[in-house]
């Protein structure tokens, strides 16, 4: 039998080919593309999953932290190094550095049992002994809670430091070969100091003590100061651990050498930056996905999808962001100008000398502060103060203006600058002399303020302070002994250059006449102006008394004080119970005559008493019902009236004892206090950054796929409060 000879015609074969192509493009393309759909659904999903878990963590241990360092400005920046612009021929443009805000974040853990001691180790609290694999405290907070030696850091770093960024997802910069290395989240718990032991140092023997932690922060106490390295640090930069470094975790940046004269403390080799940062990683880990997600994003313009540059960098965006929550417009509140036990004549003048936020930890803060009787309204009584830092980046630190809407343009960048207080802290932090004089004549050399056509209104409205970030606080009070000429040498070289007074003979006004003596100025004596009223006015007995006038009683050194009725402020007056008064003991006995300190009383004072004005007080209307001729317009030092009567009507004025057979014993009187400038009316208005409640922003930005270049993206903002704040 023959077989028989069968196949597919053409016809047959092309008709298969056919149905084939339409079955593939029926069922395997949408196969294909609905595997990708669950990627990027699965993309989706992972990224807001672990975004949530970062911002709840994150604020969770700001709840329970002792406080966040301030992170504005380069505090809480990270500089990361990334691709460049192409060169014009489009050949790869190197690497340039972009520094992000906010994308560093410093959270201080509070005290723990077991926490560092005498001999730098972490006591293990289930066996009560050091151990030394421990690198941070594990035992329960010890109440009340107190900041402790370790710091809780999160920042945005490359996976790898030590070689350059590679996003392979995305083609928006230059690609560089070889595998993916992406910018994730670290976090590390470090202390930034450490316990040096005992040892040997040329040949002396050092002892145990607390020294920087120089395997994972540059110690700016040892600096060398040799150029370029003496202006790598701000002014007056920190003698401990350089805790607010853009490049702490960049190898490539190191650091200034150290000063050979300035030996190392723990007599150990220093690391070089390299070895830093592996140090950190070694004590780091990734919170991120270790893959396919990057926490920065190229900004881009739309449509071409080219990135957007600002010279050779690529403008980026933080995908992690650590910000203090923005207060806006808030009236600081005064604190209570006289406490129980401090009562005295016209307390209802007396304002705060502190103003409180509800929020403590400032960054970014302008206050603005209205004067009792300000009108916006009106010209002459439009003029306020304004304390804001130079947004031209001339001046460093804090600085106060008198500002007047009508004439000085905008409030960031107008008004005179009448106070330094960067001058003033600089001072402070140095230990130099007078630094109210110094902030006041900082200011008074840019501007002339002092010398101004109006420095009249501009007094009116000066009522300095020195703001507290960390507390929250304004503080608008300052010491006497911050007010002097550094140039003079106050009488037995006394730092704290306060008024001192002399009480001339112990003489009564039967044995002395006080004639020629002054009723103020140079040659004052208390004494002898007393002997000398009395004896010359018969029908004031016997209310004379025996008095300091701090208005026109100069400091150590000869100058004038804050309240004087020449070169001072009218607002200036004492804050209450800051008065501190020492003279002669005026009570029989082994001590008669030795400095004791006085007494306040609200009454007529008796022997080691006294009693002053805080504020000025209501004046007569009629100084003739008195027995004496009414004031000159302006303070007369010789006239009766003016330099005796008046000022018992005035803030500063201290009373004495004033029996005419008690006259003081032979000595001097020494007055320390505060002076202020604020009204119970002022109006203190605050918008700040504030680090007790943190605001963080989390984007996770993952790609599905290395095919697929359409990253989902999930943002979760959340808010932290510090619960453990100390104010």
């Amino acid at each position: 039998m023959r077989s028989l000879a069968r196949g597919f015609t053409l016809i047959e074969l092309m008709v298969v080919i056919a149905i084939s192509a339409v079955l593939t493009t029926l069922i395997v393309i949408p196969i294909v593309e609905s595997f990708n759909f669950l990627r990027q659904a699965d993309a989706f999903a992972i990224a807001k999953e672990r975004s949530q878990q970062l911002a709840e963590r994150i604020a969770r241990e700001i709840n329970v932290s002792a406080g966040v360092r301030d992170n504005s400005g380069d505090r809480g920046s990270v500089s990361l190094t990334v691709p460049a612009k192409p060169t014009s021929l489009g050949g790869p443009g190197g690497t340039a550095p972009v520094t992000l805000p906010y994308t560093k974040l410093d959270i201080v853990l509070p005290a723990q049992e077991g926490d560092v001691d005498s001999s730098g180790g972490f006591t293990n609290p289930d066996v009560g002994r050091i151990d030394p694999t421990l690198r941070s405290p594990r035992g329960q907070v010890s109440l009340p809670v107190a900041p402790g030696a370790t710091i809780v850091r999160y920042w945005i770093g490359p996976r790898d430091p030590f070689s350059p960024y590679n996003n392979i997802y995305d083609q928006t910069l230059a690609i560089t070969s070889g595998p993916e290395n992406l910018m994730v989240l670290w976090r590390a718990e470090v202390q930034p100091l450490v316990y040096s032991p005992p040892h040997m140092f040329q040949g002396n023997p050092i002892p145990g003590r607390f020294v920087v932690n120089k395997l994972l922060f540059y110690d700016t106490a040892r600096r060398t100061t040799t150029p370029p390295w003496d202006t790598w640090l701000p002014s007056a930069p920190p003698t401990g651990p350089l805790l607010d470094d853009t490049t702490f975790f960049d190898p490539n940046v190191p650091y200034p050498p150290y000063d050979p004269a300035k030996p190392d403390p723990d007599g150990t080799p220093d690391p070089d930056k390299i070895t830093m940062v592996r140090a950190w990683m070694a004590r780091a880990t990734i919170v991120s996905d270790l893959t396919r997600t990057d926490m920065i994003q190229t900004v881009v313009e739309r449509g071409t999808r080219k990135p957007v540059w600002d010279g050779s960098a690529p403008r980026l965006l933080a995908l992690a962001q650590f910000k203090p929550t923005r207060i806006g417009g808030e009236p600081a509140e005064g604190q209570l100008a006289v406490r129980p036990g401090e009562e005295t004549d016209n307390a209802g003048a007396i304002g705060p000398d502190v103003y409180l936020t509800r929020f403590a930890g400032w960054a970014n803060q302008i206050i603005r502060t209205y004067p009792d009787g300000w009108d916006r309204t009106d010209a002459n009584k439009d003029r306020y103060l304004v304390g804001r830092t130079d947004p031209t980046g001339a001046l460093q630190g804090y600085h106060l203006y008198s500002y007047s809407p009508a004439t000085d343009g905008s409030e960031s960048t107008g008004g005179m600058e009448v106070f330094d207080l960067n001058a003033y802290a600089m001072t402070v932090h140095d230990g130099g002399a007078y630094p109210f004089t110094a902030a006041l004549q900082a200011a008074n050399g840019r501007s002339n303020w002092l010398a101004a056509a109006n420095v009249a209104a501009l007094k009116k409205t000066f009522e300095p302070y020195s703001p507290d970030a960390a507390a929250g606080k304004a503080v608008a009070s300052f010491a006497i002994s911050e007010v002097g000429d550094k140039t003079l040498t106050p009488p037995g070289n006394d730092p704290n250059n306060l008024p001192v007074i002399d009480t001339g003979l112990a003489l009564s006004p039967l044995q002395d006449t006080g004639a020629g003596q002054p009723y103020s100025g140079a040659g004052y004596q208390i004494n002898g102006c007393f002997n000398r009223v009395w004896n010359e006015n018969p029908g004031l007995r016997p209310d004379i008394q025996r008095f300091v006038d701090l208005r026109v009683t100069p400091q150590g050194d000869g100058t004038g004080g804050p309240m004087d009725v020449a070169t001072g402020f009218p607002r200036a007056c004492v804050v209450p119970g800051s008065e501190e008064v020492f003279g002669p003991d005026q009570l029989a006995g082994l001590n008669f005559g030795q400095p004791v300190r006085y007494i306040r009383t609200t009454n007529s004072p008796g022997p080691n008493q006294y009693r002053i004005n805080y504020v000025d007080q209501i004046e007569p209307t009629d100084y003739t019902l008195l027995g004496v001729p009414p004031p000159p317009a302006t303070y007369d030092p010789t006239d009766l009236t003016s330099a005796v009567i008046q000022p018992r009507y005035k803030a500063g004025y201290i009373q004495l004892n004033s029996d005419p057979n008690s006259p003081l014993p032979v000595g001097t009187l020494q007055i320390y206090y505060r002076f202020q400038f604020t009204r119970p009316r002022d109006v203190f208005e605050v918008d700040y950054d504030t680090r007790q409640e943190m605001s963080i922003l989390m984007t996770v930005r993952a790609y599905p796929s290395s095919s697929s270049f359409n990253a989902q993206s999930v943002t979760v903002p959340a808010t932290a409060k510090v619960r453990n704040l100390l104010r």
